[in-house]
C-alpha cells in the first residue's frame, strides 16, 4: 500500500499520533526533572539543610489582581479579618446587610471606634 492510497483520514491520525508521541516524552522527561529535584529536596531534608520555600512561593497579590479582586477588597478582608480577632465580628454582622458599600463603611467604623478605645485604655 503506498502512501497516496492511504485516505486522507489516515493521514491527519497518523499525524496526530505522531504530535501526541512527541508531547509524552516531553510530558515523562518534564517528570523525571522535577522527580529528580524533589529527591534532592527530600534528601537536603533529611540531612537537616534548610530549604528556601520562598522559592516556589505564588504571589497571591498578584494572583487575586489577576481574577479581578481589588486592592480595595483585600483592604476589606483585613479589616473583617482584624474585627473577628478583636472579638467584635457579630457587632460587624449587626451593622452590616446586604449591601457590600454599607458591609465595607461599617467594617471601616467599627475599627476605628475600637482603636480609639484600645489608645484610650492604653494611656
Amino acid at each position: 500500500m503506498t502512501r497516496t492510497t492511504i485516505p486522507a483520514q489516515g493521514i491527519i491520525l497518523a499525524e496526530s499520533a505522531g504530535r501526541k508521541s512527541v508531547e509524552a516524552r516531553q510530558a515523562a522527561a518534564d517528570a523525571a526533572q522535577r522527580a529528580v529535584r524533589a529527591k534532592d529536596r527530600i534528601a537536603q531534608i533529611e540531612r537537616g539543610e534548610d530549604i528556601a520555600a520562598t522559592a516556589n512561593k505564588p504571589d497571591i497579590d498578584k494572583l487575586l489582581h489577576e481574577i479581578g479582586f481589588t486592592d480595595a477588597d483585600m483592604r476589606h478582608w483585613a479589616n473583617v479579618s482584624r474585627l473577628d480577632k478583636l472579638g467584635l465580628f457579630e457587632e460587624y454582622l449587626k451593622a452590616t446587610g446586604p449591601d457590600p458599600k454599607r458591609e465595607q463603611r461599617a467594617a471601616r467604623r467599627i475599627l476605628r471606634t475600637a482603636e480609639r478605645r484600645q489608645r484610650g485604655s492604653a494611656t
